[in-house]
């Protein structure tokens, strides 16, 4: 977007802003309706049995949608920021996924010159 001056061609801003943002907001409504789809069918995949995360995603995928539907028909900047940010809120929604994997992983260390036989490193 920065590439070509503003001057010379003043829509490609808008083109790349609204063209990244529309692929951020298509993204958040396929991934509320996957989350969906793996709550529904819990009895397959039982580390989506929590209720709520997929009422975060749908509460932010319908802010998103509402913000950006305002911000579309009255030009304001308020709704603007608000729907611009509703993707970042939504992403919030991977951090306790993403958490419960790095607690559940093992995790080995070894300090620096406690082995001594190079047959104990294990892989």
């Amino acid at each position: 977007m920065t590439v070509v001056s503003h001057d010379i061609h003043p829509y490609l801003h808008f083109i790349g802003a609204f063209g990244m943002f529309i692929l951020i907001s298509v993204y958040c409504i396929f991934h509320t309706f996957v989350v969906f789809y793996l709550y529904v069918h819990r009895s397959k995949a039982p580390e989506h049995s929590n209720v709520i995360l997929p009422l975060w995603f749908l509460a932010c995928t319908v802010l998103l949608v509402i913000f950006f539907v305002v911000w579309i028909e009255t030009h304001q900047s308020i709704p603007q920021y608000i729907a611009a940010g509703m993707p970042f809120l939504y992403f919030v929604g991977f951090v306790p996924q993403f958490w419960k994997q790095a607690t559940m992983a093992k995790q080995t260390y070894c300090a620096p010159g406690s082995m001594h036989d190079p047959s104990e490193i294990t892989i």
